[in-house]
């Protein structure tokens, strides 16, 4: 078949039948000129929006970093001449706003925050409880959290055992309720179905008298206050497949201690243990594969279901723990770790399992099926505990223990020796 040739200026080619110039054709200047213009508006967008990204990071309490690769679709409005000229700073109010969801999209959520909509921050006065009696109580319907006092939420729903909060010797209640219960009130535009993160469900707890012995090794005996604690389950960042559950801790421990920190380090490892359970099951719930509709429903009764396996062991565990005598509890809490292997384990221990407390200026020693055993300068024992792996991996990852220096690990295992029974003198 023979194509109709159409005459074409030299020089001329078409593009989705637009002609165009060829590529060896020299510009007009007038259009080489804005060219250039434009280039350089283009590279002043991309530096607003790098610097509009930085501002929400700060504005959000998150780390500084320059975003990757990403783009931007913005919608230009332009009046013909004559008219008057349409609102401006269309085109910065974008920026802003794809600024904001880049941040919100890759936002990792702090462990012991919730996310305020209305401030769009992890960080401000409304995500965290003020005070220790205070559980996550939902969103207003402008997205800001509140927190209202647990025995509050426990009288408004009447529940069954308000009254055992009141006791001379309060036992715990626990509270699960799904994420919807949370945010009926909370608007759309107010970031209902935000995609930086989703309460799915959670469970309210307390009260617990704090400090003592259940949670603080150390305590002194000094005074204490009924605390009550948040653990929600939470799905960070896009919804969909593969976006990550994971369980939050909330509350405001009087001594500032994260919340988290405060079951992982329980002298009842079943507390840690519970956490962990959860933990998994919740990672289990969001690598399902089905339909999109079936997923979020299924994903949702998972994630309740754990919910509720965790409210049960910690309704268990509490129970029992009072029914146990002081003798008994400590018993139980020191299972598995006997002071008696203590120094045993020391001697045997590796030179990388040998730590200094920065803080408390002890000495670590890990031993055998997670014990831990704490030393002072002289090679005395103070304490032994069972700690998870994971507590273990945080301390020295934050720098609480550190590996210490040749010198002072071998003044250290000198000093142990002197306390083996095997360096004392033969009686006369």
């Amino acid at each position: 078949m023979e194509m109709e040739d159409t005459a074409r200026p030299e020089g001329v080619f078409e593009e989705h039948g637009r002609p165009l110039l060829h590529p060896a054709t020299p510009r007009p200047a007038a259009q080489s000129e804005l060219e250039e213009r434009m280039e350089a508006i283009e590279g002043e967008l991309e530096e607003i929006f790098l610097e509009l990204v930085a501002q929400r990071q700060a504005a959000a309490g998150l780390p500084q970093q320059p975003p990757t690769v990403s783009a931007a679709k913005l919608c230009l409005e332009i009046a013909p001449r004559g008219l008057a000229r349409r609102e401006g700073g269309q085109l910065y109010r974008q920026l802003q706003r794809a600024a904001e969801l880049y941040v919100d999209r890759r936002a990792a959520i702090p462990l012991g925050r919730v996310y305020c909509h209305w401030c769009r921050s992890f960080f401000c006065e409304h995500s965290a409880p003020p005070e220790p009696r205070c559980v996550f109580g939902g969103y207003t319907p402008t997205g800001q959290p509140t927190w209202p006092e647990f025995v509050s939420v426990l009288l408004e729903r009447r529940h069954p055992r308000v009254d055992s909060i009141f006791h001379g010797n309060p036992s715990l209640v626990t509270l699960v309720q799904w994420g919807g219960e949370l945010t009926k009130a909370q608007l759309p535009v107010y970031g209902k179905r935000s995609p930086v993160c989703r309460i799915l469900g959670q469970i309210a707890m307390g009260y617990i008298q704090f400090p003592d012995g259940l949670w603080l090794p150390n305590d002194a005996g000094g005074p204490r206050s009924p605390l009550a604690i948040t653990l929600q389950a939470v799905e960070v960042g896009v919804h969909g497949h593969g976006a990550p559950l994971i369980l939050n801790v909330v509350s405001k421990i009087p001594d500032d201690s994260p919340a988290y920190q405060v079951f992982e380090e329980s002298r009842d490892t079943r507390l840690a243990d519970a956490l962990h359970a959860s933990r998994q099951s919740l990672v289990e719930a969001s690598l399902i594969r089905m339909s999109r509709r079936r997923r979020g429903g299924e994903r949702q009764r998972l994630v309740m279901a754990a919910l509720q396996r965790l409210a049960k062991n910690l309704d268990r565990i509490f129970r029992q723990r009072e029914r146990r005598t002081f003798h008994s509890q400590e018993r139980h809490a020191n299972r598995g770790r006997p002071a008696s292997t203590a120094l045993g384990d020391a001697l045997q221990a590796a030179p990388d399992s040998i730590y200094r407390d920065v803080e408390e200026r002890t000495w670590v020693v890990l031993g055998p099926k997670n014990r831990v055993h704490v030393f002072n300068d002289q090679g005395r024992h103070v304490t032994s505990i069972v700690y998870p792996g994971e507590t273990v991996r945080a301390r020295t990852t934050r720098g609480k223990w550190r590996a210490p220096q040749e010198a002072e690990r071998t003044a250290f295992q000198e000093a142990l020796r002197r306390q083996s029974p095997a360096a004392a003198p033969p009686p006369p």
